[in-house]
């Protein structure tokens, strides 16, 4: 394991003679050696404000030293294996290990009593977890022996996140159920799969939901019916429960990118390569209203929290808000030059909406506007 400390000044060593060792940049010479641990030194990590050393050891142990004088601060608590990777977030305390037994450890290094160190358990590899890295926004990830990647949310508790893992393709879309017990996912497997969050396992699957790729999926807003649409040139309304098809409506010429529900759940609008939006009355799947206006594949729709304005965006970087009531555009926004656009949300307020896309390069590009 090698470190290299903020300013640069020292690097930290750690080494199958069960030492960890800083070392002056400039002279070579050793500063300081850390001893106390009982087996090799696999990892070692510094905090951002150069304050601690964080080594972990095939002796099943982490230990926290000051980086000043070497002095140990807290051991952290034996685990059922091998310790062999570490990281700490920018905060100075938050730390991740990566261990022997296919699991990995977050653990909070800031208080005195390494018995309430402990803070989340992470599961779900099939392997040792041989590196890890915490990001800028906390995401954890974790590399194993299993040949995979893993990116993890941060949560309190000791309770695993949960992994749903059972597509067989590029995922779509993604939708929460309005009471957040159930997640729907949208594939080019041709399926709509359905997860309970709790149990962190698969409730259903709607296999062949769609002819070829199902590009998005939505809740209503009373979570009794799931809308999805593909390539097939469908939107279809199905029951979350069973998985049983309630409705097909049909009438787009080209694929469907998106489809979402009006706030009251009694229509539903989608759109996608052919360039119009379709307004259909849940009901009976009948199509209401058809807009058209944009030069360029719709790639998102979103509802005014009232329900009488849609937001659509399109690939070109095309922002429109029409009134539903008489089918006409309110206002038109080209978003920015070269920018192409994927997503689009309205605020709760109903005053702003909010873009996402990302310009030639692929680099993100996040935009606001305020609501005439």
């Amino acid at each position: 394991g090698v470190a290299v400390t903020p300013n640069g000044a020292q690097v930290v060593t750690g080494s199958a003679d069960k030492t960890a060792k800083v070392f002056d940049v400039n002279t070579g010479n050793v500063v300081r050696s850390l001893d106390g641990h009982g087996d090799a030194i696999r990892a070692v990590a510094i905090t951002k404000d150069g304050q601690k050393i964080v080594t972990v050891s095939s002796d099943k142990t982490g230990r926290v030293w000051n980086a000043a004088d070497g002095k140990l601060l807290l051991t952290l608590p034996a685990q059922p294996a091998a310790a062999l990777a570490v990281a700490i977030a920018g905060d100075n305390k938050t730390t991740l290990i990566g261990l022997g037994d296919n699991t990995a450890k977050v653990f909070d290094i800031s208080g005195p009593d390494p018995t309430k160190a402990e803070k989340q358990v992470i599961g779900g590899h099939a392997g040792p977890i041989t590196a890890v890295a915490i990001l800028a926004d906390n995401t954890l990830l974790t590399a194993s022996d299993d040949k995979t990647v893993k990116f993890w949310a941060m949560s309190a508790g000791n309770a695993p996140l949960k992994n749903f893992a059972g597509h067989q393709s590029q995922v779509y879309g993604v939708a929460w159920s309005p009471d957040g017990k159930l997640v729907a996912t949208a594939s080019a497997d041709k399926s709509v799969r359905i997860w309970d969050v709790e149990k962190g396992a698969q409730a259903r699957s709607i296999d062949n939901a769609h002819a070829n790729v199902v590009y998005a999926v939505a809740f209503s807003p009373k979570g009794d019916v799931l809308a999805s649409c593909g390539d097939d040139k469908l939107v279809k309304f199905w029951n979350p429960l069973d998985g049983k098809p309630i409705r097909t409506a049909t009438g787009h010429e080209q694929a469907v990118y998106t489809v979402a529900f009006r706030p009251d759940g009694a229509q539903a609008a989608s759109g996608g390569v052919d360039k119009s939006i379709r307004i259909w009355n849940v009901a009976d799947g009948k199509e209401l209203r058809k807009l058209d206006g944009h030069p360029y594949d719709i790639y998102s729709l979103s509802y005014n929290p009232d329900g009488k304005k849609l937001a659509s965006i399109d690939d070109g970087g095309n922002l429109i808000v029409w009134d539903l009531e008489s089918g006409k555009v309110l206002s038109r926004n080209q978003v920015a030059p070269g920018v192409r656009t994927y997503s689009v949300a309205w605020s709760p307020s109903g005053k702003q909406i909010a873009v996402a896309g990302s310009d030639n390069k692929q680099t993100h590009k996040g935009f606001l506007f305020q609501v005439p």
